[in-house]
């Protein structure tokens, strides 16, 4: 039987592989002829033998010269890089981290900034100005002769111009001088008034006081209740036949000091002309 004869053609996809060859010869392979080398050191037939046998390899040169030939290279060299701007600071007028305010150059102890970038407190030390009038930190106090209170006012103390509980007499800056027209009543750096204090209580009792020592002790809690310095320092003016008033005063008689009242004015020039005088005309009343 005869069968028609059909050209087959088998098709196989080409097969493209780059691969990178060293100088060995290629051993069963086909004849793919010869090809220019791109320079392989033990081919001195190859273009790289006219560039000295370096091996390098050719390179095109960049744009501005599209011809030129020559090898690659590169640098480590970093390239500089350079700020000008300073590193935070306090007084910046910017709150940096660590900084609980930064006014810039309005930063003050006296403000709400301080200088070290620290918001200023009461008792911190710093005077808040507009806000106290002092601070003196852990020393605040509100006991007498204190600079400042714990409410960041000046303490009561001698020369504040005001009389207080521990004083006889505060004349402010004029301590050492004379009482205003308390006709040459003085009143000492200490507060210390140079006379001798009287009064009359405000309160009217019987003449059953319990004795001469009972009459001292009504004047003496008046002076307290009044509160004059010293209370304890007061007596009745009274006398009885065994002891007579102008002796119960023997420190009044020795020094010739003026008797004032608690106002400070003056009712007499001294226990002797109180004795043999009286008190002024206006007398000595409540409060004087």
């Amino acid at each position: 039987m005869n069968f028609p004869a059909r050209l087959v053609r088998l098709s196989f996809p080409t097969l493209a592989l780059t691969v990178g060859c060293n100088d060995a010869p290629m051993r069963d392979g086909p004849d793919l002829g010869s090809a220019p080398s791109t320079g392989g050191s033990s081919d001195p037939g190859s273009p790289a033998s006219d560039l000295g046998g370096s091996g390098a390899i050719p390179t095109t040169g960049g744009p501005d010269d599209p011809g030129a030939t020559g090898t690659t290279s590169t640098t480590s060299d970093p390239v500089a890089s350079s700020t000008d701007e300073p590193a935070p600071f306090c007084g910046d007028g910017v709150m940096d981290p660590g900084e609980d305010c930064d006014d810039g150059a309005a930063n003050s102890d006296n403000a709400f900034c301080t200088v070290d970038c620290r918001l200023n407190t009461c008792g911190d030390g710093l005077v808040f100005v507009g806000w106290e009038l002092c601070d003196q930190g852990e020393a605040n106090s509100d006991s007498y002769g204190s600079a400042c209170t714990t409410t960041y006012t000046p303490g009561a103390r001698c020369g504040d111009h005001i009389v207080q509980l521990e004083e006889e007499c505060d004349l402010g800056v004029d301590n050492g001088g004379q009482l205003g027209d308390e006709q040459g009543v003085l009143c000492d750096a200490s507060c210390d008034a140079l006379a001798l204090r009287t009064f009359v209580t405000s309160q009217v009792f019987s003449g059953n006081l319990g004795g001469i020592d009972g009459a001292d002790k009504r004047c003496r809690d008046a002076a307290m209740a009044a509160g004059l310095p010293e209370s304890f320092s007061f007596h009745a003016y009274l006398s009885t036949p065994d002891s007579p008033a102008n002796k119960r005063f023997p420190g009044a008689l020795a020094v010739p000091m003026p008797y004032v009242l608690v106002t400070g004015k003056k009712v007499a020039d001294s226990h002797a002309k109180l004795l043999a005088e009286g008190p002024t005309p206006n007398g000595i009343s409540w409060p004087g």
